[in-house]
């Protein structure tokens, strides 16, 4: 299923992501060279219709063209089948940003020709021990850019720093690349907004460029006032067997609210409404929280025909995709969090 390249193909500074799938023939992993020979790993395409981390390498290598890189870089180029098609995955795939094992290696997806992929890449990469990993990303709603970071740490502190005055710190769900390459160097995921606005393709290349500039990294944690730091504490889910809908379509047992998305990262006051419910008596989302259990109750209520949250809160990554909705989550829940010098998450 993965292709190991020694150097870029032809047409790729030039390709749009529909058109991966065949100069590639699937997923590919692409090492080049540079002057400091430990490599910067940068991952793009996990989600087919996440394509600013393909402009973004497509801006940061067009610069380079003639010259060598400062420093080494290996290129994982995911899930391009799904690109073809501008989908986050294809209904028979396994999401390539679920499938790798954690830190020590346990897998919490089903074995798949995915999950195996995924393992033949963290061999690969062990060997040779890369400097730190960034997987490009964007969001489905409006969020701002920011990093995301698996380890409370210094160096994957910094990493995210380097990118974004806020950052989240996760460790559910599990099974994301991030997490895989957390057991051979400092890794981030950088999400940066909705495909084709604003500048998410011009930031992620520019902290691209800094990092293969970078000669270390600072095993430090910034000050509070450096990087606001949030966690995620739930993910809200809609049911299979709950119909939802938003904007002008005939409302759905729950129809959300139009301007859902502007709520990202807001602190939420408790009676927020976030949509109306239609034809059915119990509630028509799930919450779990980081352990996977059940806590809808302690964050969302019935109000008549409103579905309000029953306690201040803030949310990301809210979309009104429906499809995307169901494959993933509407949103997860965050708190912000203090850290004590040194802090270490075991």
């Amino acid at each position: 299923m993965l292709t190991v390249l020694e150097h870029l193909p032809d047409g790729f500074l030039t390709a749009r992501g529909p058109e991966l799938a065949d100069l590639l023939g699937g997923p590919a992993l692409v090492h080049l060279p540079g002057e400091r020979a430990q490599p910067l790993f940068v991952s793009i395409l996990l989600h087919g219709n996440e394509i600013t981390g393909l402009h973004a390498v497509q801006q940061l290598l067009s610069r380079y063209r003639g010259k060598a890189l400062p420093r080494a870089m290996t290129l994982f180029i995911g899930n391009v089948e799904a690109a073809r098609y501008g989908l986050r995955r294809l209904p028979e795939q396994a999401d390539f940003n679920r499938i790798w094992p954690d830190e020590a290696g346990r897998l919490h997806a089903p074995p798949s020709v995915e999950t195996r992929m995924a393992g033949q890449v963290l061999e690969i990469m062990a060997k040779r021990r890369p400097f730190a990993a960034v997987d490009v990303h964007n969001n489905t709603g409006h969020n701002p850019h920011y990093a995301a970071i698996n380890r409370l740490e210094g160096r994957w502190l910094q990493l995210a720093r380097a990118f974004a005055p806020a950052a989240l710190y996760f460790r559910y769900p599990p099974g994301t690349l991030a997490m895989g390459f957390g057991a051979l160097c400092p890794a981030v995921t950088l999400e940066c907004g909705i495909v084709g606005a604003g500048s998410g393709a011009a930031h992620a290349a520019a902290y691209l460029d800094n990092c293969l500039r970078m000669t270390t990294i600072a095993d430090e944690t910034p000050p509070d006032e450096a990087l606001r730091l949030y966690r995620t504490v739930a993910c809200v889910t809609v049911p299979d067997d709950v119909s939802v809908t938003v904007g002008d379509a005939a409302p759905g047992q729950l129809h959300l609210r139009n301007d859902l998305e502007s709520l990202n990262w807001q602190t939420l006051p408790a009676g927020t409404a976030l949509g109306r419910v239609s034809g059915v008596a119990a509630m028509p989302l799930e919450v779990r929280d980081v352990n996977e259990q059940c806590c809808t109750a302690q964050y969302l209520r019935l109000d008549g025909d409103q579905l309000r949250l029953r306690q201040s809160t803030t949310p990301a990554m809210l979309s009104t995709q429906i499809r995307v909705v169901r494959q993933d989550c509407l949103c997860y829940l965050l708190e912000r969090v203090g850290r004590p010098h040194g802090a270490h998450d075991g």
